[in-house]
């Protein structure tokens, strides 16, 4: 089952957007939240559009969602009108929103897509100064889940940019900072 397929039948039909009320996942979108940097936000791989509202009620700013489904933008522009929300073909697509915006977080995605590299180049080109990502730390009993990170995978993965892997259970969060600069 690719990303797209796992959004439209199984995130979609069976609400899975609703675990996002649960503590650790509020925590999960609140320390990406934490970690942009800059006034404008991009939440890629947004689904519906309710993390991205998650977490803009935890950092100001434009915040907006690129999605890789159509019905899932619908949807996100149905549920929340006052934000932006972009649909992009493919992940190749996301070249033409290079230097787009401030920040990116890609939050649970990367686990999903086949190339994820391609994924993390381009959410990273995206942002003028930061890519925050996360992706689960110990196996989830999810039909879409194509592999489990490892922090040496991770470290691996992200070799070429200046980062930071953070270990907080059961995930991992990875900080891109495009000039190095992590307080």
């Amino acid at each position: 089952m690719n990303a797209v397929e796992y959004l439209d039948r199984h995130w979609g039909p069976r609400s899975v957007w609703t675990h996002l009320k649960n503590k650790k996942h509020r925590h999960r979108l609140a320390t990406c939240a934490s970690f942009v940097r800059g006034e404008t936000f991009c939440d890629v791989g947004c689904a519906f559009g309710h993390s991205t509202e998650i977490m803009a009620s935890f950092r100001s700013g434009e915040w907006s969602g690129a999605e890789f489904s159509a019905s899932a933008v619908e949807k996100a522009r149905e549920l929340f009108p006052a934000r932006t929300w972009m649909f992009f073909e493919s992940i190749d697509d996301l070249d033409r929103a290079s230097g787009s915006v401030d920040s990116t977080v890609c939050s649970e995605v990367m686990e999903h897509v086949e190339d994820d590299a391609l994924l993390v180049r381009r959410v990273i080109e995206m942002a003028r100064r930061r890519a925050v990502f996360s992706t689960p730390s110990k196996r989830v009993n999810d039909p879409g889940h194509l592999r489990l990170y490892t922090a040496s995978a991770l470290e691996e993965l992200f070799a070429a940019w200046p980062h930071r892997v953070i270990l907080d259970p059961p995930f991992f969060s990875i900080v891109v900072d495009r000039e190095g600069k992590f307080e």
